[in-house]
């Protein structure tokens, strides 16, 4: 019997580099995968893609109406795909909106496959969720968890919750958001910028969205006018850093680059900022991409006080980790020396192989096969 793998991702695979990297994975143990996602323009070789033909944004002045669309047309693509659906033996839900998809297929179409939910985030627990819609949100996933063989997050501490809520017989697995092992060469990204090669140049990489600490880091580098950052990323206070880049020489911006090229960016750098501002319990234990990109290029990080990052930090001893506080993090930054950064770049050095894709994909793989 073939083994066949069925992806669910309700938005375009093109930019989710989890997913991308989760697919190359599953080829190695699965006979066939396949891939049902929206607006998609990537095509990956060797996996059978079904499109699934949903514009959000024609329905999205109706409120819940886009969901009641989407539900739709994923149930016509299935019955037009009924043959090949019974095949499937694992089904992988991306993120809490797939879930319901996900159960509809193992009950009519795909029986006897294993479900397999994977938590991108703490689902429930994002920012901004109103009071009632994360208790609707927990009590329908609460539901759809009945029908799950098998949970993967991305930290241990959501890992927990889950092993707490759902059935003793659900299997949960951590599987984080790591980069594949690579040697980083960087570019002269210091003579670009006009920079000694003594300077210390500081790296915030990601999107310049809310509650990142966008603003913090701002006010931070305008009181220290001896130390360097660079802002890589796209988003909305991109504006508000170029800006910013005009009045201070020591505060520069670059658009986002391709990740083929990404980590010559980031090896460029001394040290790696991440200041997720504390406002909700999915920024408290999370452990975003950007922390491992910093630790595949080969330089150390400076964080915010948040449960995860906070132990990853200082475990394996690669950084410093601050409380979300201007003062404070601006005293770390002018006492931290370059001989202290170069100690900190041993132990990333030394902690890269672990914490790289190669490892996380034996615990996926585990979860279709346990």
């Amino acid at each position: 019997m073939k083994k066949v793998i069925l992806n669910i991702l309700y938005s375009p695979i093109d930019h989710d580099s989890r997913v991308q990297k989760e697919i190359e994975s599953q080829k190695k143990i699965f006979d066939v995968v396949s891939l049902i996602d929206i607006q998609s323009k990537k095509k990956i070789d060797g996996v059978v893609h079904l499109p699934l033909d949903f514009q959000p944004k024609r329905y999205f002045h109706i409120r819940g109406f886009s969901h009641i669309v989407l539900l739709l047309k994923f149930l016509r693509l299935c019955f037009r795909n009924f043959n090949f659906l019974e095949s499937i033996t694992a089904i992988h839900c991306n993120d809490i909106k797939t879930l319901l998809s996900g159960v509809i297929l193992k009950i009519f179409f795909s029986r006897g496959a294993i479900l397999v939910y994977d938590a991108h985030e703490f689902e429930t627990e994002v920012n901004n969720l109103k009071s009632f819609n994360k208790f609707f949100l927990k009590v329908f996933e609460k539901i759809l968890l009945g029908w799950v063989d098998r949970i993967i997050t991305v930290s241990p501490a959501i890992a927990e919750y889950y092993k707490a809520v759902s059935s003793s017989s659900t299997k949960v697995f951590t599987v984080r958001n790591t980069s594949p092992f690579q040697e980083s060469v960087a570019r002269d990204l210091k003579k670009e910028l006009g920079l000694d090669k003594e300077e210390i140049l500081y790296l915030y990489q990601g999107g310049l969205s809310k509650n990142r600490g966008i603003e913090l880091i701002l006010d931070v580098f305008k009181q220290l006018p001896d130390r360097h950052i660079l802002f890589l990323g796209n988003g909305h206070y991109a504006s508000v850093v170029k800006e910013a880049s005009k009045i201070h020489s020591n505060i520069h911006y670059h658009e986002a680059v391709p990740s083929s090229v990404l980590l010559q960016y980031t090896a460029s750098c001394d040290v790696g900022l991440l200041f997720y501002e504390n406002t909700c319990l999915n920024h408290y234990y999370c452990l975003p991409n950007k922390i491992f990109e910093y630790l595949m290029a080969g330089i150390p990080v400076i964080t915010s006080d948040l449960w995860e990052l906070k132990q990853l930090v200082k475990s394996e001893n690669i950084g410093r980790v601050s409380a979300y506080d201007k003062e404070q993090i601006i005293s770390l930054l002018s006492t931290l020396t370059k001989n202290e950064i170069e100690e900190f770049q041993v132990n990333v050095g030394r902690t890269k192989k672990i914490y790289s894709w190669e490892v996380d994909e034996l615990q996926l793989l585990r979860a279709y096969s346990d």
